[in-house]
């Protein structure tokens, strides 16, 4: 008799088992359905957040398109570089972008909008002294750096050429040309991580967990608050000036054009004498600087012209000066004919005479290797004003600095259309200034205090005559390496989705000096 009972029970359990397993493979299924959702989810949200990122990006041409449009100087008070309402946290969709960066202003903390490239030091054009006045930075470390840059395989005292480098366990060569990035300094003799970076590994100028727990994790650091940030946040490969005025116009070129174009141009404010005095002085020798105005002398052999007449009469006051003042019968303030004098000693030249105060005749511009007589009273003055358009034993001009001020930024010395390396004054911090100007942190003081005063930011860089400490000898030897409007700019976005805390973040050079704008470097860090 067949146990049907049995045969229902083993049929039941063979039901529950396939059942069971149904259920088992469904479960598989279902979660790596899930799995496979939450991946493409999170691949969406992180093409999102990168698309976020990408907006903080051209939010930031956006701003600097606009801003170039506007004329004046670059300074960090203007919306592509201090702008929360624009980089700070905007919604979009289901995220939100922001652009941060470093706050030159205050230690340790951030502001919102791109980074100024011309706030920094050219790691391309620098010379040897600024890059030597850079934090901790010392001829063994330079001398590499520009034998990398410079175009022979003659090594400096403490530098590096071609053999060094094929000596190496993995050798290569030396560029000999310039640098494309800063990450390019890693392979110099000597550079290293902790020179370059500093304890900010990932270059955010943001003092993060991992940069202050000393040797707990990658970075080593010091634990003590503040971030060190190395020397990657003051320098570029990237900056130039365009030559062009505050308003957008082609400068003039102080070595090429002529009298009639000088005239029409700066006439307004420069007699004819001061005219034909840049004329004489560059046919001598071309304008290095726009800076030289206020004192460019030039060794010649044409004797004394309308200033070369012997001061007669008595020698009141006028006649004094006039004895002490220099053959070279320049324009000049009351405080500057010690400085003549002392270099007219310096080429064998006795001071002429043409001194005195302005007004009255003559005075005596000496000829050559003999001193002028002293002009009679105001005598003087009249010598001084005639030595600008013809010189004795000197080609020479000095244009005051009020009427430099007035005129510099419309004057150039140079028809290249970029002008590299230039350091915007406004917007660098106080470690590319000292590179600059040097250890005088006073006159540094000066400059940060001016910027940021009701009378900054410099409009041109003829404002930082007006800054205390500036002498005339300082201010000749940055002029050619400053500026105050900039063509590139570096911008760091971050994109976030709120639900899944999907992040990504971008790292882009925008270049807004040519048109139309272009990207010059586009990462995706993370």
């Amino acid at each position: 008799m067949v146990d049907y009972a049995s045969r229902r029970a083993a049929a039941l359990i063979v039901v529950l088992w396939v059942v069971a397993i149904i259920g088992a493979i469904t479960m598989v299924f279902t979660r790596q359905a899930n799995m496979a959702l939450k991946i493409s989810r999170n691949i969406n949200d992180g093409n999102q957040a990168k698309l976020l990122a990408e907006a903080g990006i051209y939010r930031v041409m956006a701003e600097l398109v606009k801003d170039a449009e506007e004329t004046g100087a670059d300074s960090e008070t203007d919306k592509w570089a201090s702008n929360p309402e624009a980089f700070s946290d905007v919604f979009l969709g289901d995220g939100v972008y922001r652009v941060v960066r470093p706050d030159t202003q205050e230690e340790g903390s951030v502001a919102y909008g791109a980074v100024d490239e011309s706030g920094k030091l050219n790691i391309n054009t620098a010379t040897r002294e600024q890059l030597l006045r850079l934090p901790n930075a010392t001829p063994g470390i330079i001398d590499p750096i520009l034998d990398w840059r410079d175009d022979d395989d003659n090594p400096r005292e403490f530098g590096a050429e071609f053999d060094y480098y094929q000596s190496l366990p993995e050798p290569y060569a030396p560029k000999n040309g310039f640098f494309d990035s800063l990450e390019e300094l890693l392979l110099v003799k000597d550079m290293t991580l902790e020179i370059l970076y500093g304890e900010d590994v990932n270059t955010n100028g943001i003092l993060d967990l991992n940069e202050n727990d000393g040797d707990k994790t990658y970075p080593l650091d010091n634990s003590d608050g503040i971030l060190d940030r190395g020397w990657y946040p003051y320098l570029t490969v990237f900056s130039y000036e365009k030559n062009v005025t505050a308003e957008g116009k082609k400068r003039i070129n102080l070595n090429s054009a002529d009298k009639e174009t000088l005239t029409a141009e700066f006439g307004e404010v420069l007699t004819e004498q001061e005219i034909d005095a840049i004329i004489s002085v560059r046919g001598q020798q071309a304008f290095t600087s726009v800076g030289e105005l206020l004192n460019k002398s030039v060794a010649g052999s044409s004797g004394g012209g309308s200033g070369g007449q012997s001061g007669g009469g008595s020698s009141g006051q006028g006649g004094g000066r006039g004895g002490r003042q220099s053959t070279r019968g320049q324009t000049m303030s009351d405080s500057s004919w010690i400085e003549e004098t002392a270099l007219a000693q310096i080429r064998n030249q006795p001071a002429g005479g043409g001194g005195g105060r302005p007004g009255g005749g003559q005075g005596g511009g000496g000829r050559r290797n003999q001193a002028g007589g002293g002009g009679g009273g105001g005598g003087g003055g009249g010598g001084r004003q005639a030595g600008q358009a013809t010189q004795g034993s000197s080609n020479s001009i000095a244009i005051s600095r009020d009427k430099l001020k007035q005129i510099i930024d419309r004057l150039t010395v140079t028809d290249e259309e970029q002008l590299p390396g230039r350091v915007n004054i406004n917007t660098a911090p106080r470690e590319v200034l000292r590179c600059l100007i040097g250890e005088d942190e006073n006159l540094i003081d000066d400059i940060l205090d001016y910027r940021q005063s009701s009378n900054g930011p410099f409009a041109d860089i003829g404002g930082l005559l007006d800054v205390n400490g500036v002498t005339d000898t300082i201010f000749q030897q940055i002029a050619n390496s400053i500026c105050t409007k900039s063509s590139v700019f570096s911008a760091r976005s971050s994109g976030y989705i709120l639900r899944t805390r999907a992040y990504k973040e971008i790292f882009a050079v925008l270049d807004r000096g040519i048109s139309p704008p272009a990207i010059r470097t586009w990462k995706v860090i993370r």
